[in-house]
């Protein structure tokens, strides 16, 4: 997020904002609204469904990051939560020459190309 050389991380959660830390030193980057849901009048900021997911959405050299979203406000009469949210994308700005390309994870990459080698 800050080009800093440090994995850096976004997290979203039931206070309507979505929160980017620092990965070196824990501090605040930034932090952004959710959006509005309106129901029967009713106005409430959506809460972050699902963790963050980051991807190369179009060929701009920049890095997006994509947030489901849903309502909480609850409709008495139907006992239910009738908006289904949103989805947020937000450009996290260009690939630096310090941005990590590879993610770690099981098998290497997305793409599952390599094995976890034992360690000797």
């Amino acid at each position: 997020m800050n080009n800093d050389g440090y994995q850096d991380v976004v997290v979203g959660g039931t206070d309507g904002y979505i929160h980017a830390f620092d990965g070196d030193t824990g501090s605040l980057i930034w932090r952004i609204r959710t959006p509005n849901s309106v129901i029967q009048g009713t106005t409430c900021h959506d809460v972050v469904s699902a963790a963050p997911t980051f991807a190369r959405l179009a060929n701009d050299g920049h890095i997006y990051i994509v947030v489901p979203t849903f309502s909480q406000i609850y409709d008495s009469v139907t006992g239910t939560y009738p908006a289904a949210g949103h989805l947020m994308v937000i450009d996290a700005g260009p690939i630096g020459a310090n941005t990590v390309n590879e993610w770690p994870q099981y098998q290497h990459d997305a793409q599952r190309s390599g094995n976890a080698a034992p360690s000797q």
